[in-house]
């Protein structure tokens, strides 16, 4: 599976863009940059293999992107309020003065994935398990999923609400599924990611989570699969201008 992650505003790769070059000659990756973005990470089965937005669907985009900020905006004066009433050690008195769901640059694509080419996550291995979280209106999982083992390797729900050890990663802020990787996708907050390249290693390190994740790229072995962590074994190549990133062992 192929994850695009756009760094680019669209106007510009439309353009004869030439990118900035550090001092090892590739792409200046370096800096402070923001994802705020509402591309999906699968594709929608309605576009098929189709991998860009036509006109028309951009500017129905754009008309979405601009409803919602307006409704959010009315609903501003009453959020500010009801902010006052509760207690000042509650962890969600915030207004939408800290969200930030403005796109500066929107891409055109259908999705993040871009190979298989139907946009689509492939089917696992057999033998994978795969954990999913319970919706966010069950929090203590009530029974409802069946997790398969200990420890707890989801974001929200998890086993139970019996002990901390059975929340998911996410409510214990240990590990938030939106930067977590490899995929990175935009929050209501926190939006940002910091990427230092140097000649051997990448390293990315996001404002939600403060996790920083860490791509070699001197050619050393991924980890032995018997070494699995949560953001998994990450090594990286150029190819040509591309930086790839593979990602083994979570």
């Amino acid at each position: 599976m192929v994850i695009a992650h756009l760094l680019l505003p669209v106007s510009l790769l439309a353009q004869d863009y030439v990118a900035p070059r550090d001092e090892f000659g590739y792409p200046d990756l370096n800096g402070v940059w923001n994802f705020n973005d509402s591309t999906p990470f699968e594709r929608p089965t309605s576009f098929g293999d189709r991998e860009f937005l036509n006109e028309e669907e951009l500017a129905a985009k754009f008309n979405r992107l601009a409803s919602s900020q307006a409704r959010r905006s009315q609903r501003e004066q009453d959020v500010a309020q009801r902010v006052l009433e509760v207690p000042t050690d509650d962890t969600g008195a915030y207004n939408t003065f800290w969200s930030y769901y403005d796109e500066p640059f929107p891409n055109t694509r259908t999705s993040m994935i871009i190979y298989p080419g139907n946009g689509r996550i492939p089917t696992t291995q057999n033998g994978v398990i795969t954990q999913r979280s319970p919706p966010p209106s069950n929090p203590c999982n009530d029974g409802l999923v069946v997790i398969a083992d200990r420890p707890s390797r989801i974001s929200f729900g998890a086993i139970s609400c019996d002990r901390p050890e059975d929340f998911g990663l996410a409510s214990r802020c240990l590990l938030f599924p939106q930067t977590t990787g490899p995929y990175i996708k935009a929050n209501s907050y926190n939006n940002n990611v910091q990427i230092v390249v140097t000649r051997d290693y990448v390293m990315l390190y996001t404002e939600l989570g403060n996790d920083p994740r860490i791509v070699r790229l001197d050619n050393s072995p991924f980890l032995d699969h018997r070494i699995a962590t949560w953001t998994g074994s990450s090594r990286g190549r150029w190819e040509g201008d591309s930086l790839v990133v593979e990602t083994r062992h979570f």
